[in-house]
């Protein structure tokens, strides 16, 4: 009598749960980068400093 190997049998599968976490790792690290990237290129007029000396000095 032969004796059945049942692994032999077993169709091999790939397992999506890793596969998951590394696709939502990058869209979390490209969502961050672009993120920072369009703040970059936002141009920001700061106001002068004026002269300090001439200014008062606070009242306490």
């Amino acid at each position: 009598m032969r004796i059945r190997n049942d692994r032999a049998q077993d169709e091999p599968h790939i397992d999506l749960v890793p596969l998951i976490d590394v696709i939502l790792v990058l869209i979390i690290f490209f969502v961050i980068t672009t993120t920072f990237d369009a703040r970059s290129t936002l141009q920001v007029q700061l106001p002068t400093a004026s002269d300090q000396r001439n200014a008062e000095p606070p009242r306490s």
